[in-house]
């Protein structure tokens, strides 16, 4: 994300969504250099951090920061999270670098694209179907398997234009660089599955698979508190999944809370409270996590992921 204007100098707001100069109204899009215009677009990919252990002898007081400050007057009470309100932006699942040039003994970069949200299903297909070279009613089929991909295997260039219309959905999704695998067991895919307890494990079980694809499983977290529920905590690499199964015979639900909309993250000890504090001003929510352990380690992860 650029923090000046490249054409006037002018400080930018730092946020989802700035498209433009607020000083002078240039579009900051058509500023990318053109050799990076594809990859400048993709969110840098999380790597290189490796979630943290907790020792034996690590107290919630040792990890635990001070809280953060309040205003006289003003009480912080939690808010419902309407996530994925606005562009993720693209996640690029490999270390990112420039595709090489189509030529003699090359091939040009292959790139996937995983849907995970809908908000606006038919005019969804409809903006998807002026653009990917396939009928409507292949489209439909595409985006009725959400989550799951709609893109398979194209070229920068190819998948360009789909991401302008994801962003413009406000949709989450994640770019796949390359092949990838679209079979891999939970065992695979979630670290220590086999720990879990029997009902988490077959509750994981009935979400799609393609809700994972693009990403990588650093923890499972059971009994989290979160808008006055019960949920299943699923940290990947990219965001944070809330899971739970409003009914025993209705399929599991889930929101997700990708990390480009949160701005930090700050721990109370004294109540077992992750707070997540958003980009958006004056939004935050608070997680209950009664496990100590994996209280602190979400909170250790979350805060190396921001930091980047």
């Amino acid at each position: 994300m650029m923090r000046f204007c490249p054409a006037c100098g002018g400080r930018l707001p730092q946020g989802e969504g700035i498209r433009f100069c607020v000083h002078c109204g240039q579009k900051l899009a058509g500023l990318i250099p053109e050799g990076d215009e594809f990859l400048a677009a993709a969110a840098e990919p999380v790597v290189g951090v490796v979630l943290p252990s907790v020792a034996d002898d690590t107290t919630l007081a040792d990890a635990a920061p001070r809280r953060l400050p309040v205003q006289p007057g003003r009480a912080v009470r939690p808010r419902r999270i309407a996530v994925v309100d606005k562009p993720a932006g693209p996640v690029i699942t490999e270390n990112r670098r420039a595709a090489p040039a189509a030529g003699p003994g090359t091939t040009a970069e292959q790139y996937s694209v995983v849907l995970k949200t809908i908000a606006d299903k038919e005019r969804l297909i409809g903006r998807l179907s002026q653009v990917l070279n396939r009928g409507t009613t292949a489209t439909r089929m595409a985006v009725e398997l959400v989550p799951g991909v709609i893109v398979y295997k194209n070229s920068a260039a190819d998948i360009r234009p789909v991401l302008d219309i994801l962003n413009g959905e406000g949709l989450y999704y994640t770019v796949i660089r390359g092949d990838f695998d679209m079979k891999l067991s939970l065992h695979e895919r979630i670290p220590d599955f086999a720990r879990l307890d029997g009902a988490l494990q077959q509750l994981l079980a009935q979400v799609p698979a393609g809700l994972w694809l693009g990403e990588t499983v650093q923890l499972v977290c059971d009994e989290v508190l979160w808008e006055n529920g019960s949920h299943v905590l699923v940290v990947t690499d990219q965001a944070l999944y809330m899971i739970n199964q409003p009914e025993l015979d209705q399929p599991p639900a889930w929101r997700i809370i990708p990390y480009t909309q949160l701005a930090n993250v700050a721990l109370h000890a004294e109540d077992e409270e992750l707070e997540c504090l958003f980009k958006e001003y004056g939004r935050e929510e608070c997680l209950h996590i009664q496990d100590q352990a994996d209280l602190i380690q979400v909170y250790r992860y979350l805060s190396q992921v921001l930091a980047r």
